[in-house]
Protein backbone atom coordinates (compact mmCIF):
# COMPACT_ATOMS: atom_id res chain seq x y z
CA UNK A 1 0.00 0.00 0.00
CA UNK A 2 0.92 3.90 -0.78
CA UNK A 3 0.43 6.49 1.72
CA UNK A 4 -2.20 7.68 -0.58
CA UNK A 5 -4.05 4.46 0.02
CA UNK A 6 -4.14 5.13 3.41
CA UNK A 7 -5.43 8.85 3.12
CA UNK A 8 -8.15 7.42 1.21
CA UNK A 9 -9.11 4.58 3.62
CA UNK A 10 -8.70 7.31 6.50
CA UNK A 11 -11.11 10.12 4.17
CA UNK A 12 -13.79 7.32 3.44
CA UNK A 13 -13.96 6.12 7.19
CA UNK A 14 -13.88 10.22 8.06
CA UNK A 15 -16.59 11.00 5.74
CA UNK A 16 -18.70 7.38 5.52
CA UNK A 17 -19.53 8.34 2.07
CA UNK A 18 -17.89 8.19 -0.82
CA UNK A 19 -19.08 11.50 -2.62
CA UNK A 20 -18.19 13.54 0.62
CA UNK A 21 -14.78 11.58 0.96
CA UNK A 22 -14.04 11.99 -2.80
CA UNK A 23 -14.66 15.81 -2.81
CA UNK A 24 -11.79 16.00 0.06
CA UNK A 25 -9.40 14.28 -1.66
CA UNK A 26 -10.25 16.07 -5.15
CA UNK A 27 -10.78 12.68 -6.73
CA UNK A 28 -13.99 11.09 -8.89
CA UNK A 29 -17.10 8.80 -6.94
CA UNK A 30 -15.71 6.02 -9.60
CA UNK A 31 -12.05 6.39 -8.81
CA UNK A 32 -12.73 6.41 -5.38
CA UNK A 33 -14.39 2.68 -5.81
CA UNK A 34 -11.97 1.12 -7.82
CA UNK A 35 -9.02 2.40 -5.20
CA UNK A 36 -10.69 0.63 -2.42
CA UNK A 37 -11.97 -2.40 -4.03
CA UNK A 38 -7.56 -2.71 -5.01
CA UNK A 39 -7.08 -2.23 -1.44
CA UNK A 40 -9.02 -4.92 -0.74
CA UNK A 41 -7.71 -6.95 -2.99
CA UNK A 42 -4.07 -6.20 -1.59
CA UNK A 43 -5.50 -6.96 2.01
CA UNK A 44 -6.74 -10.01 0.69
CA UNK A 45 -10.19 -9.36 2.83
CA UNK A 46 -12.77 -6.18 3.03
CA UNK A 47 -11.51 -2.95 4.47
CA UNK A 48 -15.21 -1.46 5.21
CA UNK A 49 -18.98 -2.33 5.75
CA UNK A 50 -21.01 -1.50 3.57
CA UNK A 51 -24.88 -0.31 4.03
CA UNK A 52 -27.26 1.66 1.70
CA UNK A 53 -24.29 3.44 0.63
CA UNK A 54 -22.52 4.01 4.13
CA UNK A 55 -19.01 2.63 4.45
CA UNK A 56 -17.84 1.70 7.99
CA UNK A 57 -14.50 0.54 8.76
CA UNK A 58 -14.20 -3.14 10.02
CA UNK A 59 -11.56 -4.56 12.25
CA UNK A 60 -9.03 -4.30 9.37
CA UNK A 61 -10.21 -0.85 8.41
CA UNK A 62 -9.92 0.27 12.01
CA UNK A 63 -6.05 -1.04 12.11
CA UNK A 64 -5.74 1.00 8.44
CA UNK A 65 -7.05 4.21 9.62
CA UNK A 66 -5.00 4.18 12.94
CA UNK A 67 -1.70 3.44 11.29
CA UNK A 68 -3.21 6.23 8.57
CA UNK A 69 -3.54 8.98 11.42
CA UNK A 70 0.10 8.46 12.94
CA UNK A 71 1.23 9.14 9.00
CA UNK A 72 -0.89 11.86 8.76
CA UNK A 73 0.08 13.42 12.73
CA UNK A 74 3.94 12.68 11.50
CA UNK A 75 3.45 14.64 8.49
CA UNK A 76 1.98 17.63 10.28
CA UNK A 77 4.32 17.96 12.70
CA UNK A 78 7.07 17.92 9.95
CA UNK A 79 5.07 20.18 7.97
CA UNK A 80 4.86 22.67 11.17
CA UNK A 81 8.76 22.59 12.03
CA UNK A 82 9.39 23.28 8.61
CA UNK A 83 7.54 26.20 8.03
CA UNK A 84 8.27 27.31 12.32
CA UNK A 85 11.73 27.54 11.30
CA UNK A 86 11.64 29.27 7.96
CA UNK A 87 12.97 33.00 7.65
CA UNK A 88 10.87 33.74 4.57
CA UNK A 89 7.40 36.57 5.04
CA UNK A 90 5.93 34.49 2.31
CA UNK A 91 3.40 32.23 1.39
CA UNK A 92 -0.08 31.69 3.08
CA UNK A 93 -1.57 32.88 6.74
CA UNK A 94 -4.71 31.92 7.31
CA UNK A 95 -6.16 33.57 10.70
CA UNK A 96 -9.19 32.19 12.20
CA UNK A 97 -11.88 34.24 14.84
CA UNK A 98 -15.40 34.42 15.32
CA UNK A 99 -17.99 35.90 13.15
CA UNK A 100 -17.57 39.14 15.43
CA UNK A 101 -13.93 38.91 15.52
CA UNK A 102 -13.29 38.88 12.53
CA UNK A 103 -15.48 41.90 11.17
CA UNK A 104 -14.83 43.88 14.01
CA UNK A 105 -11.32 43.15 14.74
CA UNK A 106 -9.43 40.99 12.60
CA UNK A 107 -9.92 43.49 9.64
CA UNK A 108 -9.43 46.26 10.95
CA UNK A 109 -5.88 45.54 11.82
CA UNK A 110 -4.68 42.48 8.89
CA UNK A 111 -6.01 43.25 5.64
CA UNK A 112 -2.77 45.94 5.25
CA UNK A 113 -0.26 43.15 5.79
CA UNK A 114 -0.26 41.49 2.21
CA UNK A 115 0.45 45.18 1.01
CA UNK A 116 3.14 45.68 3.13
CA UNK A 117 4.77 41.93 2.05
CA UNK A 118 3.80 41.07 -1.81
CA UNK A 119 4.70 37.60 -1.55
CA UNK A 120 2.11 37.26 1.54
CA UNK A 121 -1.66 35.42 0.99
CA UNK A 122 -3.37 36.56 4.09
CA UNK A 123 -6.99 34.64 4.48
CA UNK A 124 -9.73 35.51 7.44
CA UNK A 125 -11.90 32.95 8.29
CA UNK A 126 -14.77 33.83 10.79
CA UNK A 127 -17.59 31.34 11.79
CA UNK A 128 -18.13 28.88 14.56
CA UNK A 129 -16.08 26.15 14.05
CA UNK A 130 -12.58 25.64 15.51
CA UNK A 131 -10.17 24.98 13.01
CA UNK A 132 -7.63 22.83 13.99
CA UNK A 133 -4.66 24.66 14.52
CA UNK A 134 -2.39 20.72 14.63
CA UNK A 135 -3.47 19.99 11.25
CA UNK A 136 -2.81 23.50 9.92
CA UNK A 137 -6.35 24.74 8.76
CA UNK A 138 -5.38 27.81 10.34
CA UNK A 139 -1.77 28.78 11.71
CA UNK A 140 -3.18 31.80 13.98
CA UNK A 141 -6.51 31.59 16.30
CA UNK A 142 -8.34 34.70 18.24
CA UNK A 143 -10.12 31.97 20.87
CA UNK A 144 -12.34 33.56 23.60
CA UNK A 145 -10.84 31.87 26.94
CA UNK A 146 -7.47 30.38 27.72
CA UNK A 147 -5.99 27.40 25.39
CA UNK A 148 -5.72 24.47 27.86
CA UNK A 149 -3.94 22.49 24.93
CA UNK A 150 -0.33 22.11 25.84
CA UNK A 151 1.05 22.04 22.31
CA UNK A 152 -0.44 25.84 21.86
CA UNK A 153 1.39 28.86 22.05
CA UNK A 154 -1.06 31.96 23.10
CA UNK A 155 -0.83 35.27 24.69
CA UNK A 156 -3.80 37.46 25.98
CA UNK A 157 -5.08 40.18 24.70
CA UNK A 158 -7.53 41.96 26.62
CA UNK A 159 -10.81 41.09 28.31
CA UNK A 160 -13.91 41.15 26.61
CA UNK A 161 -17.11 42.93 28.55
CA UNK A 162 -20.71 42.76 26.98
CA UNK A 163 -23.16 46.00 28.27
CA UNK A 164 -26.75 46.34 26.82
CA UNK A 165 -27.56 48.61 23.68
CA UNK A 166 -30.40 49.60 22.53
CA UNK A 167 -31.82 51.96 19.56
CA UNK A 168 -31.95 55.88 19.47
CA UNK A 169 -35.89 55.70 21.19
CA UNK A 170 -34.04 53.10 23.69
CA UNK A 171 -31.62 55.41 24.16
CA UNK A 172 -33.68 58.74 24.89
CA UNK A 173 -36.04 56.74 26.73
CA UNK A 174 -33.84 54.82 29.50
CA UNK A 175 -30.01 55.94 31.20
CA UNK A 176 -27.22 53.88 33.15
CA UNK A 177 -29.58 54.13 36.19
CA UNK A 178 -32.52 52.79 34.56
CA UNK A 179 -33.48 48.97 36.19
CA UNK A 180 -34.34 47.99 32.85
CA UNK A 181 -37.30 45.99 34.40
CA UNK A 182 -40.21 44.81 32.06
CA UNK A 183 -37.72 46.20 28.78
CA UNK A 184 -37.89 43.80 25.60
CA UNK A 185 -34.77 41.92 24.83
CA UNK A 186 -33.62 40.28 22.07
CA UNK A 187 -32.65 36.56 23.00
CA UNK A 188 -30.54 33.79 22.60
CA UNK A 189 -31.57 30.17 20.77
CA UNK A 190 -29.10 28.00 18.92
CA UNK A 191 -26.21 28.78 19.37
CA UNK A 192 -23.00 27.68 20.97
CA UNK A 193 -23.77 30.20 24.24
CA UNK A 194 -27.64 30.56 23.80
CA UNK A 195 -28.03 28.78 27.30
CA UNK A 196 -24.96 30.27 28.98
CA UNK A 197 -25.82 33.88 27.71
CA UNK A 198 -29.68 33.30 28.44
CA UNK A 199 -29.17 32.00 32.12
CA UNK A 200 -26.75 35.24 32.48
CA UNK A 201 -29.72 37.96 30.95
CA UNK A 202 -31.82 36.62 33.09
CA UNK A 203 -29.91 36.61 36.45
CA UNK A 204 -29.01 40.19 35.46
CA UNK A 205 -32.08 41.72 33.89
CA UNK A 206 -34.73 38.84 35.65
CA UNK A 207 -37.52 40.91 34.55
CA UNK A 208 -36.58 41.27 31.51
CA UNK A 209 -39.59 39.82 28.21
CA UNK A 210 -37.55 38.60 25.59
CA UNK A 211 -39.40 38.93 22.56
CA UNK A 212 -37.00 37.88 19.64
CA UNK A 213 -34.44 35.47 19.42
CA UNK A 214 -31.33 35.21 17.46
CA UNK A 215 -28.57 32.29 16.75
CA UNK A 216 -26.10 34.84 15.35
CA UNK A 217 -24.53 38.26 17.32
CA UNK A 218 -24.32 39.90 14.11
CA UNK A 219 -28.60 39.34 13.81
CA UNK A 220 -29.06 40.33 17.22
CA UNK A 221 -26.94 43.59 17.24
CA UNK A 222 -29.18 44.16 13.78
CA UNK A 223 -32.33 43.36 15.31
CA UNK A 224 -31.89 45.57 18.58
CA UNK A 225 -31.18 48.80 16.14
CA UNK A 226 -33.98 48.26 14.22
CA UNK A 227 -35.76 48.52 17.83
CA UNK A 228 -37.06 44.62 18.55
CA UNK A 229 -35.51 45.37 21.92
CA UNK A 230 -32.60 45.37 23.96
CA UNK A 231 -29.73 43.32 23.58
CA UNK A 232 -26.71 42.19 25.43
CA UNK A 233 -23.51 42.16 23.48
CA UNK A 234 -19.82 41.80 23.62
CA UNK A 235 -19.14 45.88 23.51
CA UNK A 236 -16.52 45.35 20.40
CA UNK A 237 -19.57 44.49 18.59
CA UNK A 238 -22.08 47.12 20.06
CA UNK A 239 -19.38 50.10 20.25
CA UNK A 240 -19.05 49.79 16.14
CA UNK A 241 -22.87 48.81 14.83
CA UNK A 242 -24.36 52.05 13.73
CA UNK A 243 -27.33 53.02 15.73
CA UNK A 244 -26.64 51.02 18.77
CA UNK A 245 -26.02 52.82 22.19
CA UNK A 246 -24.78 51.61 24.66
CA UNK A 247 -26.90 51.58 27.75
CA UNK A 248 -25.23 50.13 30.77
CA UNK A 249 -21.80 50.10 32.51
CA UNK A 250 -19.98 46.50 31.54
CA UNK A 251 -21.56 43.56 33.01
CA UNK A 252 -19.10 42.12 34.93
CA UNK A 253 -20.79 38.51 34.74
CA UNK A 254 -20.38 38.53 31.23
CA UNK A 255 -16.63 39.54 30.90
CA UNK A 256 -14.57 37.03 29.14
CA UNK A 257 -11.10 36.91 27.62
CA UNK A 258 -9.16 37.44 24.30
CA UNK A 259 -6.55 35.17 23.05
CA UNK A 260 -4.26 35.04 20.43
CA UNK A 261 -3.18 31.14 19.64
CA UNK A 262 -0.66 29.46 17.52
CA UNK A 263 0.49 25.95 17.35
CA UNK A 264 4.24 25.64 19.87
CA UNK A 265 5.96 24.64 16.79
CA UNK A 266 4.89 27.67 14.66
CA UNK A 267 5.25 30.41 17.44
CA UNK A 268 8.69 31.70 15.34
CA UNK A 269 7.35 31.72 11.99
CA UNK A 270 7.75 35.12 10.65
CA UNK A 271 4.36 34.80 9.26
CA UNK A 272 2.54 34.37 12.42
CA UNK A 273 4.69 36.56 14.01
CA UNK A 274 3.62 38.99 11.89
CA UNK A 275 -0.02 38.26 12.83
CA UNK A 276 0.49 38.54 16.75
CA UNK A 277 2.44 41.55 16.28
CA UNK A 278 -0.38 43.28 14.07
CA UNK A 279 -2.99 42.31 16.54
CA UNK A 280 -0.71 43.20 19.60
CA UNK A 281 -0.92 46.26 18.47
CA UNK A 282 -4.36 46.78 17.40
CA UNK A 283 -5.52 45.69 20.85
CA UNK A 284 -3.54 48.36 22.49
CA UNK A 285 -5.55 51.32 19.83
CA UNK A 286 -8.71 48.87 20.38
CA UNK A 287 -8.99 48.26 24.10
CA UNK A 288 -11.80 51.07 24.69
CA UNK A 289 -13.51 48.66 22.21
CA UNK A 290 -13.44 45.69 24.17
CA UNK A 291 -13.42 47.14 28.01
CA UNK A 292 -14.87 50.13 27.47
CA UNK A 293 -15.29 53.13 29.50
CA UNK A 294 -18.08 54.98 31.62
CA UNK A 295 -21.42 55.65 29.89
Amino acid sequence: MQWNDYRLVLAVARARKLPEAAEALGLTVSTMFRRIERIEELMERPVFHRERGIYTPNEVGDELCRAAEQMEQAAFAAERKVLGSSSLVSGTLIVTSSEVLGAFFLSRHLTDLASYHPGLDVQLHSGNEVLSLAHREADVALRSSRPMDSSLFGRKLSDIHWAVYGDAKSSARLSASSDFRHERFVGFSSSPFADHMSAIQRTVFPDGIVSLSSNSLVLTASSAQKGAGLAVLPMVLGEQWPGLFRLTEPIEQIAGELWIVCHQDMQNNPRVRLAFDALISGIERDRSLFVGDSV
